[in-house]
């Protein structure tokens, strides 16, 4: 009777410990059981495709990667982003007057190529921003796209983007997303374009900037030149601004005249020294003749 007494607390502690382990198996069958009706999917929960109300556009979403087509590879064979200017002050003016930035694209090769379909963009994250027109480009022949974001694509080009003067990209890609061609350039200054490939189409380690602009011509001095004849400039004196009728800016002897103000681009020129090196031509309607003088700016 003493034995049994004794041996009562460990024959309960044994019953408890059997029912807690079969309560643990029970528990794991179960799991199990769910698992087999609701299959998991391979997919991660990051990579799962978004319900159909949720997609994003194409034109928002990043390509994916695909083989590309022998028509793409002779597009990137062929096509380079040439030359921008993200800052134009009095360099080329468009069919509105206005100085919009510009970007240059060049067919290097012999054949012609077509741009339907292609896409012109200033974000890696976008390629396909603003789609470029329906047209062919010669071998050899050049292409200027003001980026003004008046998104036009018939006579004068547009795009419905501008260029960041602090810096940024251009990217060129295929009618799928495929980059044909991408280039990077640091902060821009004024009348100063960015050159990216060789008159031969060779990338540059890096951007070039330069004063001898060639939007439309060879990037060289050959270039540079033929680009001066055809715009009918004779060099680096350009007429930058003009006032008629002034009533407020800048006073000659307590009186306002109208004025024409001339502008050195030159290479030598900094932009703030060639703000200093403006030069004012004060109109007397009343006399018909000019006064010449420097005015400070404000």
């Amino acid at each position: 009777m003493k034995n049994a007494l004794r041996q009562g607390p460990l024959i309960l502690l044994l019953l408890l410990c059997a029912v807690f382990l079969c309560f643990c198996v029970g528990l794991k069958t179960r799991r199990v059981s769910a698992a087999d009706q609701e299959p998991v999917s391979a997919v991660p929960s990051a990579e799962r495709p978004m319900p159909h109300a949720e997609m994003q556009p194409l034109s928002a979403a990043r390509p994916t990667a695909a083989v590309p087509t022998e028509e793409e590879l002779r597009l990137q064979d062929a096509l380079r982003i040439s030359e921008a200017m993200p800052s134009n002050g009095v360099t080329l003016f468009d069919e509105d007057g206005d100085s919009s930035d510009w970007v240059e694209l060049v067919n290097i090769s012999a054949d012609p190529v077509s741009l339907e379909n292609c896409w012109l963009s200033d974000k890696e994250r976008n390629r396909m921003k603003w789609q470029l027109p329906a047209l062919e480009l010669a071998g050899g022949e050049r292409l200027i796209i003001f980026c003004s974001k008046k998104d036009r694509t018939e006579g004068e080009y547009h795009s419905s983007f501008s260029l960041s003067k602090a810096g940024g990209e251009i990217l060129l890609s295929s009618p799928t997303g495929l980059l044909l061609d991408a280039v990077s350039y640091g902060e821009a200054e004024k009348d100063r374009s960015f050159v990216f490939r060789s008159d031969e189409g060779e990338n540059l380690e890096e951007a070039r900037l330069t004063w001898q602009v060639t939007p439309g011509f060879p990037n060289s001095e050959k270039g540079y030149e033929a680009w001066l004849k055809a715009t009918d400039r004779h060099g680096d004196l350009v007429i930058s601004e003009a006032v008629s009728y002034n009533s407020s800016y800048a006073p000659q002897q307590m009186q306002y005249y109208d004025w024409v103000e001339l502008e050195n681009a030159g290479r030598m020129m900094t932009t703030t020294w060639k703000k200093a090196a403006c030069l004012s031509a004060c109109c007397s309607r009343a006399s018909g003749s000019f006064s010449s003088a420097p005015v400070t700016p404000v």
